[in-house]
């Protein structure tokens, strides 16, 4: 035992547990994850932080700027960045109401059109999709626009990621973050609007609290996030600009090249030597001296065609040769354009506008991602215009608008769809209505919704139709309804019918050949 800390008598032996056996370790050895004097430079700038920490301001301003400065300089860039914003939107998406009352839709989709055309909807969406590739994000803010030429005053600004910020003091609140302020569940509830852009000239005494601050539920901040928790936006080209740099740089070196070699014609060289004193040299000297031989370094002569010369004693004439990579330019600029088409999901065809390497199937493979990715923005820009959509039919319902007097304060339910433009035109169109008409065969596809597919209305057109026609609507829907049962019916092979049949007669077929009567 232990008294005042001295331990007396026997010490006790300690217990000696029993051996366990050793575990097997399996230790996995990735590539990747190795780092040596071969990759080490190559993987300086990885780093294990945060999507906004990666983003922050500093550096989104500079990636915002650069690609700015090839969208206003590099042809591919500026190119494929409309290319992808007039497939994306079209000519606008157009409003298809659904309620029962046909009349009180077909007021409302006009409205809707003259309302589009006021404020310059598609122009907007457009510029939307481009800020997107260049700025890696765009605001929309709903407001009031009394100067509108229309019943309804709601308008639709945009707005540049530079004029989205905030006070420096707000840098220190973890429920602020770059112009934008939440809540504790992570949501926006309101944002901070500099009342002029930071970059504009007309501007340049505009302090950090000249800004509004603006409800979330009227902002549509509109960005893609890579990453969990990223708030910002950066610009779809952001992997390609050196790409992008480096395109333009091989170039203008390889015109220069050619430019070179296009502007020197000839060339003279002698093994005489020059002396800089002799002020005879160039005055035709005697052939021989080394100084007087009548060329003088770096003189130039203008050539006369259909004319033999002789050359002085010691000198050579050659001619310049175009030694420059422009033989295999094209293999290289064609690399460097897939690596960037790669990036915003555009085949070649779609960043050169050339096709003719590809044959029909391989541009047809290859438009399939960039088609997809289509459809998924368009299904964004869905959810944007049924958020202006719902403000704009609460401005309607209390505007003074004479063709909706009988509705004021009993609107029909608001149900509505949108079309958008017919985005693939196949090659071959023959394959497509055969298509088209096995789906409308075995039920797969409805009249409505292969119209719907070309961004139109079937219900429109076959108003149209019937007024061409000059038939009420409902007559011709029938009549195309009986069309469509006849096609169908006699689509269906007939079945056999049985050989002792007493009823068969001898004039007629024993496989159905008697005549059938068709009641619709």
């Amino acid at each position: 035992m232990k008294l005042f800390g001295f331990t007396i008598g026997r010490t006790p032996q300690k217990a000696t547990a029993p051996a366990r056996p050793q575990a097997s370790t399996v230790r996995a050895r990735y590539d990747a994850a190795q780092t040596n004097e071969d990759n080490r430079r190559h993987w300086s700038n990885a780093d294990a932080m945060s999507a906004d920490a990666s983003a922050n301001p500093q550096v989104r301003r500079i990636i915002r700027n650069r690609a700015r400065y090839e969208f206003s300089n590099n042809c591919y860039l500026y190119g494929t960045a409309n290319t992808i914003a007039n497939d994306t939107v079209g000519s606008g998406p157009r409003l298809q109401m659904l309620s029962d009352d046909m009349g009180f839709n077909d007021i409302v989709e006009k409205l809707w059109i003259d309302w589009c055309h006021a404020i310059g909807l598609d122009s907007k969406l457009r510029v939307m999709r481009v800020g997107r590739v260049i700025s890696g994000e765009v605001f929309a803010v709903r407001s009031v626009n009394r100067g509108l030429d229309h019943p309804v005053k709601m308008d639709v600004f945009v707005y540049e990621p530079d004029q989205i910020g905030g006070p420096m003091q707000s840098a220190f609140d973890p429920f602020y973050y770059d112009g934008i302020k939440y809540d504790v569940s992570g949501n926006p509830v309101s944002y901070d609007v500099y009342k002029a852009h930071p970059g504009d000239v007309l501007n340049p005494f505009m302090l950090p609290t000249d800004f509004d601050t603006i409800p979330a539920k009227n902002v549509w901040h509109y960005y893609r996030p890579d990453r969990p928790g990223q708030r910002r936006g950066v610009p779809e080209s952001t992997a390609a600009l050196p790409l992008f740099a480096h395109l333009r740089d091989l170039t203008l070196s390889v015109v220069t090249a050619m430019r070179t070699a296009a502007d020197y014609a000839m060339v003279i060289q002698t093994n005489n030597s020059f002396d800089e004193n002799d002020t005879s040299a160039g005055s035709g000297g005697t052939q021989g001296d080394g100084g007087s031989s009548g060329a003088t370094p770096m003189d130039t002569f203008e050539l006369q065609r259909n004319m033999t010369t002789v050359l002085p004693d010691g000198y050579s004439l050659n001619q310049t040769k175009p030694e420059q990579p422009h033989q295999k330019y094209n293999d290289v600029e064609n690399a460097i354009i897939r690596q960037i088409g790669r990036v915003m999901n555009c085949p070649f065809e779609i960043v050169a506008m050339d096709s003719s390497q590809a044959n029909m199937s391989a541009a047809y493979l290859g438009r399939q991602p960039y088609i997809k990715a289509i459809e998924v923005e368009r299904e964004s820009l869905v959810r944007f215009l049924d958020w202006i959509a719902k403000e704009w039919f609460y401005f309607l319902e209390r505007s003074d608008v004479p063709e909706l007097a009988e509705y004021r304060g009993n609107f029909p339910t608001i149900n509505h769809t949108w079309f958008w433009d017919e985005f693939v035109n196949h090659a071959d169109p023959d394959k497509v209505a055969s298509a088209e008409k096995t789906s409308l065969e075995t039920g797969v596809a409805t009249v409505p919704l292969l119209h719907a597919k070309r961004g139109r209305d079937a219900e429109t057109i076959l108003i149209q139709e019937a007024k061409y026609y000059r038939v009420p609507v409902e007559e011709l829907r029938k009549r195309k309804y009986a069309m469509k049962y006849l096609e169908t019916q006699q689509s269906q092979p007939a079945k056999p019918e049985d050989s002792t049949d007493p009823e068969a007669t001898d004039g007629e077929s024993q496989t159905g050949g008697g005549r059938r009567e068709i009641n619709v």
